[in-house]
């Protein structure tokens, strides 16, 4: 597996931006110029060029892959059937992680939270274990990103309701397909979370 991360905290000059949307497929060009808010702009170019970095890297050589890139019916791009990859961002993060195997990757950054309006999204040992954990925050993001990275996995996101990813200690199970889950911090107040079939 190759994983990429990016900080996105300083807003680009314009010619930065321009510069960094000229090496970008025009559909792509086309979406990043969409986004209203410079953090979602800059992410979204961000986001494609951990991507290409991360297929250079994996196939060993400089073509260009993005222009190659498909959307599924879920809205889930790929690039074929020998690679699967994945991105996510939240605030001033952008995440790239590209494998053999089914992948899927979440970030987010760690925020004070009522954890009351969530309880609808676990199951119910994964609730208790949040009311009963030395640092509910830290396990409440954890079982929270592990869950999202299931379904991007999975590719079908967001149409499956968060509660249908069982989660125990460092798996996942969805529907009865399981998943290999690892968390991480990328900085004190962002983690990631990665899940994957081998």
């Amino acid at each position: 597996m190759i994983f990429k991360h990016a900080f996105n905290r300083d807003k680009w000059s314009d010619q930065e931006t321009n510069s960094r949307l000229t090496a970008l497929p025009l559909e792509i060009k086309q979406k990043a110029l969409r986004y209203k808010k410079w953090q979602d702009r800059q992410a979204c170019i961000i986001s494609r060029e951990l991507l290409q970095a991360s297929l250079q890297e994996f196939y060993g050589n400089n073509d260009d892959y993005l222009a190659r890139v498909q959307v599924d019916r879920f809205g889930k791009p790929f690039l074929n059937e020998e690679i699967n990859f994945s991105i996510s961002h939240t605030e001033e993060l952008v995440v790239c992680a590209v494998a053999k195997d089914v992948i899927g990757v979440d970030v987010e950054k760690i925020r004070e939270v009522e954890f009351i309006d969530f309880q609808q999204f676990f199951t119910t040992q994964e609730w208790n274990e949040i009311q009963c954990s030395e640092e509910p925050k830290h396990t409440f993001y954890r079982k929270w990103t592990i869950k999202e990275a299931v379904l991007k996995a999975d590719g079908r996101g967001l149409s499956v309701p968060l509660n249908k990813v069982a989660i125990s200690n460092h798996s996942a199970n969805l529907d009865g397909k399981f998943f290999h889950v690892e968390t991480r911090f990328l900085s004190e107040d962002h983690l990631c979370a990665v899940a994957y079939q081998s």
